[in-house]
Formats: structure tokens, sequence, C-alpha cells
């Protein structure tokens, strides 16, 4: 489906600064990182007929395009995508977005889904927490065209998640996870919001304080994203740690949960 072509002043009159919406994008982004553009369209495309707005939370220490162009995409096509500043790693940028978020259905998803993913998925993903199918949705990635490598790298680290945490989940690092406000707002009450595994301690919130986690399947292009040199060289300069991470989380969570799901219950209504 072709963009259409809008204006500064067309996305400004969609939806005011001060209204909600019915959907918040968050992007978590360096810089450096290419073809946000291309992201972009898709989310225009994907969230057609709703009201949205996309925070594009940007590392911008190195030199790169991303601010750049996210403002001028603002500027002269849709005003309802904007430029955040901020020094810090993805579970921050994840972290200030939720809390500037005005919609209904919060989600983050990776600068390069413009790449991998097409309108449909976001469209499904979105509007199956919209229409209350379920308080949070997230791909399951069919990985048969995917590299040996590339597999084996993602599936080592969820089946450590599954087996720490026992998330209702096959795959929990889709990046393109959505759910509700009241979701997004358990979530930043109780998550730590440190590290790549950030979005596994997120999930074991949402279990345990009772939201519904629904995963959808997707057939995203690009076998999996990563060429094999690139899966070989993160696991071996980061896979041993991811995992330890993991586990400090769980050891973490194991003298939380109580303290959780009492401050969680307390904020229920009265029968």
């Amino acid at each position: 489906m072709a963009v259409p072509e809008a204006t500064g002043e067309v996305g400004a009159a969609a939806v005011s600064a001060a209204e909600p919406v019915d959907v918040t994008v968050i992007i978590p982004a360096r810089n450096s990182n290419p073809d946000i553009l291309r992201t972009f369209d898709l989310i225009r495309q994907g969230l057609d007929g709703h009201s949205f707005e996309v925070l594009v939370v940007v590392e911008d220490r190195m030199p790169g395009p991303v601010l750049s162009d996210t403002r001028t995409y603002a500027t002269m096509t849709d005003t309802r995508f904007q430029a955040h500043p901020l020094n810090g790693d993805k579970a921050a940028a994840v972290r200030y977005g939720m809390e500037q978020a005005r919609g209904r259905v919060v989600g983050f998803m990776d600068v390069d889904m413009g790449i991998e993913a097409e309108p449909e998925h976001l469209r499904t993903i979105a509007e199956a927490v919209l229409n209350g199918e379920t308080d949070c949705a997230i791909p399951d990635r069919d990985q048969r065209e995917w590299a040996w490598i590339r597999k084996a790298k993602t599936n080592y680290f969820a089946a450590a998640a599954r087996w720490l945490f026992r998330l209702p989940v096959r795959d929990t690092q889709g990046a393109m996870k959505f759910m509700s406000a009241d979701a997004a707002g358990t979530a930043l009450r109780f998550c730590a919001f440190k590290g790549w595994e950030f979005d596994v301690e997120l999930l074991w919130v949402l279990k345990i304080t009772g939201f519904r986690i629904r995963p959808y399947p997707v057939w995203w292009v690009g076998r999996g994203g990563e060429v094999p040199w690139v899966s070989a060289l993160l696991i071996l300069t980061m896979g041993t740690g991811m995992v330890k991470n993991l586990v400090a989380v769980r050891l973490r969570t194991l003298f939380t949960r109580r303290r959780i799901l009492r401050a969680w219950r307390a904020t229920l209504p009265v029968a």
C-alpha cells in the first residue's frame, strides 16, 4: 500500500498534543542506526485509521542520521513522529517513552522493523490489545529460514528466560511488544528497566499481576535480521553475560515478588 503524502500541518490537525491517542509507538534508537524512514512508513501504513504518536528516543552521542531524519520527517511529512534525545540504553529509552506515552495501547519496536516486518504484523499486534483480545501482544517469529547460528542465539536466550521465569511464550525477544496502558503503568511501577533483559522482567511482572500475554505468529523477511557472523559475534561477546544477567534478575525477583503483589493489590478497587 502506498504511503499517502502529508504535511506537518495535517499531522498536527490529526491529534492535539494534549489528547489521548489509540497507540503510542516507542522506538529506541542509536543515532547511527540506518533505515528508520522505512520503519516510519511501516507504522503509518500499519496504524492507518487509528490515532497514534511515535516517540523516537535517540541515544545521540554518536554521529548519525536518526535524530535529523526524525525531525525532518516530522516537519515535512507527519508531526506525530517526535524525536527525543536521551543518553541511555534501550531499557532506559523504553522507560522514558512509557512515561511520556498518551496511548490506550503502548508498544515498543526496533528501529529496523521497516526492513523485517510488514504493516499487517503491526496492525494485528496493536489491534489485538486495542480490541481487548489480550493485555500484551508479542510476535512469535517463524524461524524456518533463519541461519542455524541465529536460531541458536535466539533460542538459547529464550529457553533460559522461559525456564527461569516460567513465561507463557516461546519467543521472548520479538521486537514488537504492545500492551494496554494499564499494563505499561504496572511495568513502569515494578520493573527495573536495566540491561538487555529488561523485557523479560517486564513480561514476568505482567504475568504475576494477572495481565494476559498472547503471542502472535509472524514471518519476517531478512531471515531473522542478522547475518551469521553478527550472530556469532553477539554470542561470543554477550551470550554468557546476558544469561548471567537473567539469573541476577531472577534472584532479585525472588525477593521482590511478594512486595510487588502486595503493592499491586493495594491499587485494585475494593469489591
